[in-house]
């Protein structure tokens, strides 16, 4: 099981990276997810949860999806609606180096 002092990092981490990467006026984010029960769903909405609670003017909302490969493949269509997306470091390299699921 996942500590809670990590799942703090993952978010306080998390918290700085979309405060540096999102544009100036960027003040509601969606994050893509997965489907309800899988775990990036339980960890979108507690990084949601604690970014908009935390961060004054970042209000952050959820959005379910199929997982890694769906959220990478949004991330990636300029007008996709997700401004986050979780997925596991498989799915990111195959979408960088055009390979498995992403060779179209």
């Amino acid at each position: 099981m996942v500590s809670m002092r990590f799942l703090r990092i993952v978010a306080v981490v998390a918290s700085a990276t979309v405060v540096a990467m999102a544009p100036a006026s960027a003040t509601d984010l969606v994050v893509g997810t997965s489907s309800p029960g899988g775990s990036y769903f339980l960890m979108g909405g507690g990084l949601s949860t604690t970014i908009t609670r935390d961060l004054p003017g970042i209000n952050v909302s959820t959005r379910t999806t199929a997982g890694s490969t769906t959220n990478v493949r949004v991330l990636a269509q300029p007008d996709g609606g997700l401004q986050l997306g979780l997925a596991n470091l498989g799915a990111v390299y195959d979408a960088v180096h055009a390979k498995g699921k992403f060779t179209d």
